[in-house]
């Protein structure tokens, strides 16, 4: 049993951890990241003096800190290729000393270095990769292609060349360069998740979703930090979006469940999961996603008008009048406010607000034949006969040919009214 002195230490530690843990999980994530790179450069630096052995401990050690840390793995083979003999001992010097420089800032130096160690072994795949990286550093993106295509023709099978080449592809927005590339590495190795998160990061670009989050659940898996790139959240938000618009809300409201864990601090995937769980009919979690997005967002009119949507389903027509107002508030123009005014108006029979509705979606939509019809009905409950069956007329020139019930119904109210305007 614990004493009190010992629960109370316990307590302390428990609270300490709660208020100390944001700040010390951003810190071990940096030394994940600085881990890494240390690692990396004092492997170059052991790389460039010639000890190779040493060098190759480093790039080891810096995989352990980021296991899909590429330029390691391309370090990491310089080392061991020099270890074992592969390249001769004067070529992976300058090898070395030509991507330390590159670490630095003489990027032209290393160029030309890199340039003399590639005529030991011309052969050697990984020395044009080396070359390349300094190409791109330099600008010279169209030298740098050049490399990895000799490299890739050189070394088919060598995975690295197709990642770097892919990346290069993907910053010149070269998308179906780049996806072709990631999925020769995915094919050359599937274990190498970094290949499938940069291959989502291009179906995103192109608005492939679905591929997208599949290559993102393969990669998180891997490497979990991922999951907090803000593209990952984005496919999610985007497919959920996409769900929404084709009014699979199912589908929407897992994938902006999703989204919102990602990325708390969003509000658009507030909104859009508020979209959702209202067309479910879960007013109450809608509402409270709409209540989100508008402290966040005090002018988001979309929140506004959503908010007054669910309460006019929930039958509180009141709170949905405020809602609809504010949401005009913001924009004067928004026709389903208008509209959705006009509807609560024509129920609570105040009928001459309904027709103000009415007649502001029709000047900003005149198409829209429901509001035609809507408008007619409110005149003929307030006995205006002429204008009632002009709006029905409206109704009918507007409205398409599928609407059967209602276009004979708009027909026969035309005849009745205007028999009635006769007789008065």
């Amino acid at each position: 049993m614990l004493s009190n002195f010992a629960r109370l230490g316990v307590i302390c530690s428990l609270l300490l951890l709660t208020v100390c843990w944001p700040i010390l999980s951003q810190t071990i994530e940096e030394n994940v990241v600085a881990g890494a790179l240390v690692h990396d450069f004092s492997g170059l630096e052991a790389g460039s003096k010639g000890d190779f052995v040493q060098a190759r401990r480093h790039f080891r050690r810096a995989l352990q800190f980021m296991p899909y840390f590429a330029r390691s793995f391309l370090h990491a083979q310089l080392a061991a290729d020099a270890v074992s003999g592969i390249i001769p001992r004067p070529m992976a010097l300058m090898l070395f000393r030509a991507a330390n420089q590159l670490a630095g800032s003489d990027s032209l130096g290393s160029a030309e270095l890199a340039g003399r160690a590639i005529k030991h072994k011309p052969d050697y795949a990984p020395a044009y990769l080396v070359r390349a990286r300094i190409h791109e550093k330099l600008g010279r993106e169209e030298d740098a292609l050049a490399d990895y295509g000799t490299a890739a023709g050189l070394q088919p099978g060598y995975g690295l060349t197709y990642y770097f080449r892919g990346r290069t592809h993907a910053r010149r927005e070269s998308w179906d360069r780049a996806i072709p590339d990631f999925t020769r590495l995915i094919e050359i190795d599937d274990q190498f998740a970094a290949a499938f998160f940069e291959r989502g990061l291009a179906y995103c670009a192109t608005s492939r979703y679905n591929d997208a989050i599949q290559d993102f659940e393969v990669a998180v898996r891997a490497w979990p930090k991922w999951a907090k790139h803000f593209k990952v959240f984005a496919a999610y938000l985007n497919r959920g979006m996409q769900h929404n618009q084709a009014n699979r809300f199912d589908a929407a409201l897992a994938d902006l469940d999703r989204a919102v864990k990602l990325n708390p601090k969003f509000s658009e995937a507030y909104l859009n999961r508020g979209i959702a769980l209202l067309n479910l009919r879960s007013f109450d979690r809608a509402l409270a996603d709409f209540d989100v997005v508008i402290e966040r967002e005090p002018g988001n009119v979309e929140a506004f008008y959503h908010r007054g949507v669910c309460h006019k389903e929930s039958h509180d027509y009141e709170s949905a009048i405020r809602n609809f107002k504010n949401t005009l508030a913001f924009d004067p123009d928004h026709v389903q406010a208008h509209f959705r005014l006009g509807e609560i108006f024509s129920k609570q029979r105040q009928h001459e607000k309904a027709v103000a509705e009415f007649d502001a979606v029709v000047a900003l939509q005149p198409s829209q034949f429901w509001a035609h019809y809507w408008k007619a009905m409110a005149l003929d409950k307030l006995k205006r006969r002429l204008p009632a069956a002009q709006a029905y007329q409206a109704f009918l020139n507007t409205s398409p040919g599928e609407h059967k019930s209602h276009r004979a119904f708009a027909r026969d109210r035309i005849e009745k009214l205007k028999r009635y305007a006769a007789r008065e």
